[in-house]
């Protein structure tokens, strides 16, 4: 749409490199490639790290939409929708 100025949802995806991690990155970009900015950040990066400290993550995979977790029951219920219509 020519002069739309829909704008794009920042996702990020918290990752420490498990099977997990990979497995959520990949729902995600397939889920919000079209319409979402999805950037990948390995929490074994010390600045990442801290960033997600900061943000109260404890746990991985994890998933921040324009700076907000979502719920990791949110996410596996997503995630098993997706599964099913594979």
């Amino acid at each position: 749409m020519r002069g739309s100025s829909v704008s794009r949802r920042k996702v990020e995806i918290f990752s420490a490199g498990c099977p997990l991690c990979g497995q959520t990155i990949h729902l995600v970009q397939q889920v919000g490639s079209d319409f979402c900015d999805i950037t990948v950040l390995s929490v074994r990066d010390e600045s990442v790290a801290m960033r997600a400290r900061a943000l109260g993550l404890h746990s991985f995979p994890a998933v921040v939409v324009d700076g907000e977790l979502v719920p990791f029951d949110l996410f596996a219920a997503l995630s098993e929708a997706f599964a099913e219509s594979e």
